[in-house]
């Protein structure tokens, strides 16, 4: 619905998006039985590749999780803070 003319950063924040991709991964993840602790069920689109240059990825690409993580640290913490209780 953005068209092939929207750039990466409005695309990251289209909830049109980040709600196809949710289907999408519902869809895989019943088509492959995971059970629910298994399922993606929260993420965050990213603007920005992971790449070797900006220290996301190692030269064999395998990502570098702390990095990731202290770079997105916002963001992470945001997607905790939406998140609701179930107790």
């Amino acid at each position: 619905g953005l068209g092939k003319d929207a750039d990466v950063v409005e695309m990251s924040k289209s909830s049109k998006l980040e709600e196809e991709i949710k289907n999408d991964l519902e869809k895989l993840a019943n088509e492959a039985k995971f059970n629910s602790l298994e399922k993606v069920k929260h993420f965050i689109i990213s603007p920005e590749d992971f790449s070797i240059d900006n220290g996301c990825m190692t030269p064999n690409l395998k990502m570098v999780r702390k990095k990731i993580e202290a770079k997105f640290k916002k963001e992470i913490d945001s997607l905790y803070e939406s998140i609701p209780l179930k107790l």
